[in-house]
């Protein structure tokens, strides 16, 4: 596969990803298909990391490279976490954005049962409540957060609250 081809399929596979968020959070389908959905995309970018580097920004496009980072969150692939965390804390900055290492970072503590450094994920209760996983030394998790060209944790946690 070359670059334009990569390119194409990982825009294809983001434009889908988001789609089925919002068809499932609109009950249009359920848990199941979601699931199915996230494996394919899964598939998709395993196939490309096994013939070639993670996907760039300057190599190939802003949309393409998210969607390889949302595929990676949307996992729950411990392996391919650390493996893309590793990549992209090697990167510089223009390749990829900095705040991506801790939504990474972050997610892959959480599924080894260990605190969140940038309180990056929550969930929503079904009260539809807004709660963040635990964080770890919430003292200075803005200090952590500049340090990836992070907002503020309260900034970030009144935008969630709007999720």
């Amino acid at each position: 596969m070359n670059t334009k081809e990569i390119t194409h399929i990982l825009e294809l596979v983001y434009k889908n990803d988001q789609q089925a968020i919002r068809d499932f959070r609109a009950g249009k389908i359920d848990a199941v298909k979601l699931k199915s959905i996230n494996l394919e995309n899964i598939r998709i970018l395993q196939e490309i990391l096994k013939n070639s580097d993670f996907p760039t920004i300057n190599r190939t496009s802003h949309l393409a490279y998210k969607a390889a980072i949302l595929v990676t969150l949307h996992s729950g692939d411990l392996k391919l976490l650390n493996t893309v965390i590793d990549f992209i804390q090697k990167v510089p900055k223009p390749e990829v954005e900095k705040s991506d290492i801790a939504f990474l970072i972050d997610k892959s503590r959480i599924l080894k049962n260990l605190p969140q450094l940038y309180g990056t994920q929550f969930k929503k209760r079904v009260d539809g409540v807004i709660e963040f996983i635990e964080i770890e030394d919430l003292n200075n998790i803005d200090k952590r957060r500049a340090e990836l060209d992070m907002e503020p944790f309260e900034s970030y946690r009144k935008k969630s609250l709007l999720y």
